[in-house]
């Protein structure tokens, strides 16, 4: 998921006056090891100069643990619900 905080922040570097949303883009890599990690990246649009040229502020994060353990607390709620229905 985008953090909240490149987004906020991403109206300040609109040049329109409109706040522009940061885009998330998330890749599964695969490392010489043989270990998987899955990586976000939320980009905005930058204005350099007074030139009107633009860049794209990214930040990549390593997200593999969130990812593990959302699935985990999903599975355990599952399993909660199922447990509660047998009693």
């Amino acid at each position: 998921m985008c953090s909240r905080d490149l987004n906020r922040r991403s109206r300040t570097f609109s040049t329109s006056g409109t706040a522009s949303p940061a885009r998330c883009n998330s890749k599964l890599l695969a490392g010489r090891e043989g270990d998987r990690r899955l990586l976000e990246t939320p980009a905005v649009p930058l204005p350099l100069g007074v030139d009107g040229n633009i860049v794209h502020l990214a930040i990549t994060h390593n997200i593999t643990a969130n990812r593990v353990a959302g699935e985990t607390i999903a599975a355990q709620q599952s399993q909660l619900i199922h447990i509660s229905q047998i009693f």
